[in-house]
């Protein structure tokens, strides 16, 4: 192996000695080394005989790693594996080995009712929602979300949970509703706008429609 060859070989195995790399990553770290493609190629291929890297275990241990372990969905790991340059059949494989579908919604629904449980205080709607939008920012799909949430209204443990706080919710609809009607009595000249202002309020602070319709009936006392 000619010199720059084995100097390129040489600062690859350091590279990896801190963490595992995909080939791109290792290219482009010796490109910005200023070595030239010739000694890339020849001392990747080094680091791939001597088993230093290899495309196929780097994706096992990043699936393995953002998956379970993390509570990442299949997206976020895609795109990650996307941006270190694996190829899109390898990663497609890999989810497959060491990630499906049924270990996705398990791993998501986990989190759901964990997450439940840290928002139990609020209105189930308000949850829903902010579960949605962890849920996704997280990587998972439109259809898992979705399952996920259903699968909240429908335990008997969040409905018995929501029941204890009906009282509480119903007290802080009712301060929202008082809030608004204060504010509203100066900008809506009859009782219809009025109403109908602090009910879209409600709904958008995430309280159940028969909460509010409570609330509105509390209020025109």
């Amino acid at each position: 192996m000619q010199e720059p060859e084995k100097k390129a070989f040489e600062l690859g195995v350091r590279y990896l000695s801190y963490r595992n790399r995909s080939a791109k990553e290792i290219k482009d770290y010796l490109r910005n080394k200023e070595f030239d493609e010739k000694s890339i190629k020849k001392a990747l291929e080094k680091l791939q005989y001597y088993g230093y890297q290899n495309d196929e275990t780097f994706v096992k241990e990043i699936i393995r790693q953002k998956g379970e372990a993390s509570g990442k969905g299949r997206g976020m790991i895609k795109k990650y594996l996307s941006d270190k340059g694996i190829d899109e059949g390898l990663i497609e494989r890999g989810l497959r080995a060491h990630y499906p579908p049924e270990l996705e919604m398990d791993v998501a629904l986990r989190q759901s009712f964990k997450f439940f449980k840290t928002k139990e205080k609020l209105p189930l709607n308000q949850i829903k929602s902010k579960l949605s939008q962890r849920l996704a920012s997280r990587g998972f799909s439109f259809e898992i979300i979705k399952e996920c949430l259903d699968r909240l209204s429908q335990s008997q443990e969040v409905q018995n949970t929501m029941k204890e706080q009906q009282q509480a919710h119903f007290e802080k609809a009712l301060a929202e509703g008082i809030k608004a009607k204060e504010k509203g009595k100066k900008k809506y000249k009859n009782d219809y706008q009025l109403y109908g202002k602090i009910y879209e309020t409600l709904i958008r602070k995430g309280f159940e429609r028969e909460m509010i319709q409570r609330v509105i009936e509390e209020l025109k006392k």
